[in-house]
């Protein structure tokens, strides 16, 4: 393609994107006397580049044509470029700007697409799928960017959405906004689908690199390991009482590398932190409650994101590192209604995983979530330390002693406790003694246990079989 038929601010991104001089274009098409309308698929650019010195299969919508509407043609260089990508066993990144499939074309076109969206999910899990969401994206294309791995929504441009405003309002009368129907804001609280925002094109596109260098290139490798970088933040002081909320971003930039966190979907399922990171240069997907939210009881939306949080590491070989500071599950009508079971039974079956599993109970750990977080080795985990101040239980404290006196019974136990002050809780004591805990820490040793064990785990993941299932 020549440089004057592709539209420049488009090239902008890519080259923004891409090592200097790395993008090599494919399926391009000739057009003599520059007469664009005999370009096959303008206005879609597909190309094969590297992004720091990895190779990189991606397509960008060139809405300098046809204002970025898809035809058959464009679909089809879209379908070379996905499979050229699984070929080559490296990762897709996905420009995104396009209002739709061809109105002219209609059916011819959205056949073709229909292919993409069956492309992205048979590559789903297999290598991973970047979509950069850079304009207004509505119907196939919308579908095929939610199929994808990671969304990058940029604050002020980006909108997501199955059809217009304009549409809906002829089609049902009511008037709506594009923020409301389909903007960034709104994805990353309400529906989830924004998994990160970023405030600019350039800033998306920093993300984008960055989270590169945490994924390997195909499922049938792991991650880069990078070089060893100390935390810049110090431990904080963690409440012994478990009914002092307690933020656990706190905890997690101390033991992490560099106090590096690449948070997922923060604006979502607050209850729960999942985060890419790094520890002693090893790649970790962390799953933590959050207690300044629901005291950390995991709702609905919190065991949504958890699950495909944890497909997406299970997927890529990135081994999980959950944080345990959990009351159990949250009570109630309205999350009852929501789904609370199917979505938790869903967070159960994903943390099945074929990766590594750790855990540390960092300070209450209560309820069937409990055992859902702790991953113990009858669940096939493969680590679980608790720091010498935690507390385990069907329930917390107060609420067994309540439970138990509405009968008319408080046992034995409960009383004894209360009346001796121990150095470690009974319950800890018993969790270690029966094997659930294999080791009691302090916050200061538990970045070294993690990264001693992360070592041997990583050369676990070599032979690791193929993934069950995809991430969609």
């Amino acid at each position: 393609m020549t440089s004057s038929s592709a539209d420049k601010t488009t090239m902008k991104w890519i080259e923004s994107l891409i090592d200097e001089h790395s993008f090599l274009p494919l399926f391009a098409d000739y057009a003599p006397n520059e007469q664009l309308h005999l370009q096959f698929g303008a206005e879609v650019i597909t190309g094969l580049a590297k992004v720091n010195h990895r190779p990189v299969a991606l397509y960008a919508h060139n809405h300098s044509v046809n204002r970025g509407y898809i035809t058959s043609q464009g679909a089809k260089k879209i379908l070379r470029l996905m499979d050229r990508a699984k070929d080559l066993r490296i990762p897709i990144i996905a420009f995104l700007a396009s209002p739709g499939i061809s109105l002219e074309e209609n059916l011819l076109s959205g056949d073709e697409y229909t292919q993409i969206i069956a492309r992205n999910i048979n590559l789903s899990g297999v290598v991973p799928q970047f979509a950069v969401l850079v304009a207004p994206t509505l119907g196939a294309p919308a579908y095929s960017a939610v199929l994808m791995d990671l969304l990058f929504f940029n604050k002020h441009r980006s909108y997501l959405m199955v059809t217009s405003p304009m549409v809906v309002q002829q089609a049902i009368g009511e008037k709506v906004s594009m923020s409301e129907l389909g903007g960034a804001a709104m994805h990353a609280s309400t529906t989830g689908i924004a998994d990160f925002i970023d405030d600019s094109i350039t800033a998306q596109i920093n993300h984008v690199k960055n989270m590169l260098q945490f994924f390997p290139s195909h499922s049938g490798e792991c991650p880069p390991v990078h070089a060893v970088m100390e935390p810049v933040h110090a431990l904080p002081n963690i409440p012994d009482d478990p009914r002092v909320p307690f933020n656990m971003c706190d905890l997690i930039q101390a033991i992490v590398d560099n106090s590096e966190v690449q948070q997922y979907k923060s604006m979502y399922g607050q209850a729960m932190i999942c985060a890419f990171v790094r520890i002693h240069g090893y790649a970790v997907g962390i799953v933590a409650n959050q207690s300044t939210r629901f005291s950390g009881a995991i709702d609905s939306d919190a065991a949504q994101k958890a699950a495909k949080f944890i497909r997406i590491c299970d997927a890529y070989r990135i081994p999980i590192l959950t944080l345990i500071d959990v009351p159990g599950f949250m009570p109630g009508k309205r999350e009852e209604q929501k789904g609370l079971l199917q979505h938790g039974a869903r967070l159960c079956a994903a943390m099945q995983t074929r990766v590594p599993r750790m855990s540390v109970i960092v300070r209450k750990c209560y309820g069937a979530a409990a055992f859902l977080m702790m991953q113990t080795v009858s669940q096939q985990g493969d680590l679980v330390l608790a720091l010498e101040t935690a507390t385990l239980g069907v329930m917390g404290k107060e609420t067994t002693k309540k439970v138990q006196s509405t009968d008319g019974r408080v046992s034995v136990e409960i009383k004894a406790s209360a009346t001796n002050e121990l150095s470690l809780d009974p319950s800890l004591m018993d969790a270690y003694t029966s094997g659930l805990i294999d080791e009691m820490i302090t916050p200061e040793r538990m970045r070294g246990r993690l990264a001693q064990h992360l070592e041997y785990l990583y050369r676990m993941m070599d032979d690791l079989p193929m993934a069950r299932h995809s991430i969609v």
